[in-house]
């Protein structure tokens, strides 16, 4: 009896010491800055019970999860600290993961009159600040980050960093997000908006998989910079910093919108003048929508990213300078009602929603068979044969624009037959414009003009 009493213990304290640490997690719920403070030292779970004011930053030196709720921290008047963290409202040190869970409740560092520029910032100047095995984590979940300069910020000399975004809101009344270290940064969901910038990567990898970007700066600008932001007017902007890192983005899903008129949804510049850009800074376009002009280059500098678009809704025309750039020759490409669609998935479904009013024009179509509401305006620019609805349309000579071939009703298979395309003279179809594509086309042409006049 006794050896089996023995036996029944020895087996209970095993169960304990295999249960996960979590389950013996500190949960606090605090209602001022001494308990905020004491709580985030333990570590664990810590829940706001009221907004709280901080005298000065907040450190994060282990693992704690943060549930804001509807509540607030703020910085208090005289606010003040360590010269390597006061400008900002929350620090992560390394060795640290903060969780951020919240609903409207903020980290809100937009209130400048006290020095605070960000609501998070990704390491400090200390020991440990040239140590990038020791990561400084951070995932938002939920609940808003705000900031004066920047909602996120890292460091162009400190890096190791990892930050998750999977949902919540970061803002900024300059650049949401600003990333000048060598780390990753992972947007799953929640929405990133800057009054200048969503997100600009100056080093790192950048993976965006959803959620929703925003740049609002007008009109777009650019300027060197060896210690700060450099772009305005952009959803996601990547420009080598002077540490000349490498930088890789992976976009596979997500909206991308910048409200300017000459604003881009995604824009690749040197405005350092960094050597060997176009082999050190690669952009992966997998999917997404972009509301603003993609370019992998601009105007005021020599330089151009890689950038290879696979698939993705464009509201705006594509600029590509340099070999290994441009669009991937396997998947279908057409500007559908005024709107870019490249990726075979993605042209199936517009021409699904296509109507007979529908103008439609044909850049790259990989079988050769379209198939589209009858009366629909059709231009071919494939250089190839198109079938449409069962009708073979001859390609377009090579001295000639392409004309409107209005879709015809489907036939059944053995009912098809080659006919003609319209021809350039042919006055009955000189009255359809072509004005979408030509203005695309011509940003385009226009971009690579005044970059070979700037060289």
């Amino acid at each position: 009896m006794r050896k089996k009493l023995l036996a029944v213990i020895a087996a209970a304290a095993m169960a304990v010491t295999m249960m996960p640490a979590m389950v013996f997690a500190t949960e606090t719920t605090v209602i001022d800055e001494t308990g905020l403070r004491e709580a985030v030292e333990t570590g664990g779970e810590v829940t706001l019970g009221a907004d709280i004011y901080l005298t000065s930053p907040l450190e994060i030196s282990g693992n704690v999860t943060l549930n804001l709720g509807d509540y607030d921290i703020k910085p208090a008047g005289g606010f003040t600290g360590d010269e390597a963290v006061k400008d900002s409202l929350i620090v992560v040190n390394r060795n640290a993961h903060l969780i951020v869970n919240g609903n409207e409740g903020t980290i809100d560092a937009s209130d400048n009159t006290v020095g605070v520029r960000a609501g998070i910032k990704m390491t400090k100047n200390d020991s440990n600040a040239a140590n990038e095995n020791m990561i400084a984590k951070l995932t938002v979940n939920g609940g808003i980050i705000k900031g004066d300069d920047y909602g996120v910020v890292g460091n162009g000399n400190r890096h190791g960093t990892v930050i998750i975004i999977n949902g919540g809101r970061v803002e900024s009344d300059s650049h949401a997000i600003y990333h000048p270290q060598d780390g990753t940064l992972t947007v799953n969901n929640g929405t990133i908006s800057g009054e200048m910038t969503g997100i600009e990567m100056r080093s790192g990898t950048l993976n965006v998989n959803g959620g929703v970007i925003i740049g609002k700066g007008d009109p777009f600008s650019l300027v060197p910079n060896g210690n700060g932001t450099t772009t305005g007017g952009a959803a996601v902007a990547i420009a080598q910093h002077t540490t000349a890192k490498k930088i890789n983005v992976d976009i596979t899903g997500g909206t991308f919108t910048a409200t300017a008129a000459d604003g881009y949804a995604i824009v690749a510049s040197n405005p350092e003048g960094n050597i060997n850009v176009e082999e050190n800074v690669n952009i992966e376009i997998n999917g997404g929508v972009f509301n603003g002009f993609v370019a992998n280059n601009t105007d005021t500098e020599d330089l151009g990213a890689a950038l290879v678009i696979n698939k993705g809704i464009f509201e705006n025309g594509l600029s590509f300078v340099g070999e290994g750039s441009g669009l991937n020759a396997s998947q279908d490409y057409m500007l559908i009602d005024g709107r870019w669609y490249i990726g075979n998935d993605l042209v199936s479904e517009a021409l699904k929603k296509a109507t007979k009013d529908s103008k439609i024009y044909v850049f790259r179509d990989v079988d050769g068979k379209l198939v589209v509401p009858a009366g629909a305006t059709v231009y071919n620019y494939t250089g190839e044969t198109l079938n449409i609805n069962g009708t073979n349309y001859e390609k377009t000579p090579v001295d000639q624009d392409p004309q409107p071939i209005v879709a015809p009703e489907a036939k059944a298979p053995e009912e098809q037959k080659p006919e003609k395309s319209p021809e350039t003279g042919d006055e009955s179809n000189m009255a359809v414009p072509f004005a979408a594509a030509g203005l695309a086309l011509a940003a385009m042409a226009a971009a690579v003009a005044a970059r070979r006049r700037h060289n």
